[in-house]
């Protein structure tokens, strides 16, 4: 009788353990689905993209933001100050007056 308990003892640890297992597996499909549920009803997602900036771009005191996967501008905007004088920091070094 003692090693039947045991086993029913064991059996039911191992049921538990398994059930608590498909409960984290179903928690985290649950999860997916309300994430992807949200993308879909948005209409879009937040991603980060990487991109490049070109100073002096299309126009002088302008800056382009462009998508480095699709080439694609993103904005253009005007140069910040500190943008403004780290360009023309570089521009008197190039013509050898600083």
């Amino acid at each position: 009788m003692q090693l039947k308990t045991r086993t029913l003892t064991n059996w039911k640890r191992q049921k538990k353990s398994v059930t608590s297992e498909f409960s984290s597996k179903i928690n985290s499909s649950r999860a997916s689905i309300t994430t992807l549920s949200h993308k879909i009803n948005n209409g879009y997602e937040y991603r980060e993209v990487e991109c490049e900036v070109a100073l002096n771009f299309p126009h002088g005191g302008d800056k382009t933001i462009t998508r480095k996967d699709t080439g694609g501008i993103v904005r253009v905007e005007e140069m910040t100050k500190a943008e403004k004088e780290q360009e023309l920091k570089k521009l008197q070094e190039v013509l050898g007056l600083k």
